[in-house]
């Protein structure tokens, strides 16, 4: 009885010693993204209901990533004081977020890199971890961040938060699946400093890890006219603008049309100029424009009627015919005239996440080499993009 009462004592202790190593070496997965979230400040849930949530002791991490970007919110629900914003460097709100790139478990010089942003900063910007409390110069990310203050899916009270999105081949690293991550927020009123884990740059090896997400290669999505909602692989989104039809055509905003086969565009307002890329597609159209050019080919967007262009509808979005977009990078469309539904149905022809995004990027850039293409910049300079919803 005695031993066994020692067996048991033993046992308890063995797992109480364990366990919260175990609970920092639980892997997690990143949502993916087939949406991107709008990084404005204003959070719109929408966006991050398929994300990944860590929750920690002052709110939730949440995580998502498409082919090209990582995606986070920092929502700090415990800070519900909207402290006065202070003139730069200076803030009473901020948060950082430590990347082990590599994934060693230990500092490595000019590639393991510290995140920061004030909250009166827009641009977001990194430091090397150089050892422990020893930090780079500062140097401008290729990513950007917003601070905002407000309600949000994780709580109704209004309270801090930070959106952010990287560009995942600023790390630099070779066809990367897993992230580690440690972060720290501050808070001045109400006191909030603290680093998950704790002491987050002695405790690299404890850092949470998180396996990026890889889209299926079937994709298929639904739309119906007049309606705001839409499904990807059978799981519900909302959109901000509804299909319409216009001279027999379906029109919809073409962020929620290109998205979801890990597509993206760029948005020039002063000429109205949109370029779509999808794969290793490009497709160039101007507003009230009845031609387009595909891979530098011109064709015209619906051969039997000039008057169909792209076009603009409030809060200010581009608007594009589906069935020539749709079908310009691949898909097969299924109109469902009773139900006046829209299928769209693809089949992704790169193997994986990183041989896509790749060639994606070179070929852009070899077409088009007035974009900004992440991959192929010297990361520390200061990166003007357009933005583009």
């Amino acid at each position: 009885m005695k031993h066994t009462a020692l067996a048991i004592s033993f046992l308890l202790i063995f797992s109480f010693l364990f366990s919260f190593p175990a609970a920092y070496a639980q892997k997690y997965q990143s949502g993916y993204a087939y949406l991107c979230p709008v990084v404005d400040g204003k959070h719109d849930q929408r966006y991050w209901q398929d994300a990944l949530k860590i929750e920690f002791s002052h709110g939730v991490l949440m995580v998502k990533n498409n082919y090209h970007h990582l995606y986070l919110l920092m929502d700090v629900t415990s800070d519900t004081k909207e402290d006065a914003i202070l003139k730069k460097p200076v803030c009473d709100d901020y948060f950082e977020i430590y990347f082990d790139w590599d994934g060693n478990g230990k500092i490595t010089r000019n590639i393991d890199r510290a995140y920061t942003v004030c909250n009166n900063v827009e641009r977001l910007i990194y430091r090397y971890i150089l050892q422990k409390d020893v930090l780079s110069s500062v140097y401008f990310s290729g990513g950007k961040v917003r601070a905002g203050f407000g309600p949000t899916l994780n709580s109704p009270t209004p309270h801090r938060f930070y959106e952010m999105v990287l560009p995942l081949s600023e790390a630099k690293i070779e066809a990367m699946t897993v992230i580690k991550i440690g972060w720290r927020v501050v808070s001045k009123n109400p006191y909030i400093d603290q680093q998950f884990p704790d002491q987050a740059l002695d405790n690299i090896t404890r850092f949470y890890t998180i396996d990026l997400s890889f889209p299926p290669q079937n994709i298929e999505s639904e739309y119906i006219v007049g309606s705001l909602n839409m499904k990807i692989n059978g799981a519900d989104y909302t959109m901000d603008v509804a299909p319409y039809i216009y001279q027999r055509r379906t029109f919809l905003p073409i962020r929620f049309v290109v998205e979801p086969f890990g597509g993206f565009f760029e948005w020039n307002s002063s000429n109205q100029r949109l370029i779509v890329f999808v794969e290793d597609t490009n497709i160039s159209m101007t507003m009230n424009s009845p031609l387009a050019y595909v891979n530098g080919k011109q064709i015209q967007i619906d051969s039997t009627n000039k008057s169909i262009t792209p076009q603009l509808k409030p809060p200010g979005r581009v608007m594009v015919p589906l069935r020539f977009l749709a079908e310009a990078v691949g898909c097969n469309v299924i109109w469902e005239a009773r139900l006046q539904k829209a299928i769209v149905k693809r089949v992704a022809s790169f193997k994986n996440l990183f041989e896509r995004s790749s060639m994606i990027q070179l070929k852009h850039f070899q077409r088009n080499p007035f974009l900004i293409v992440y991959p192929l910049l010297e990361f520390g300079q200061v990166l003007s993009f357009f933005e583009a919803r």
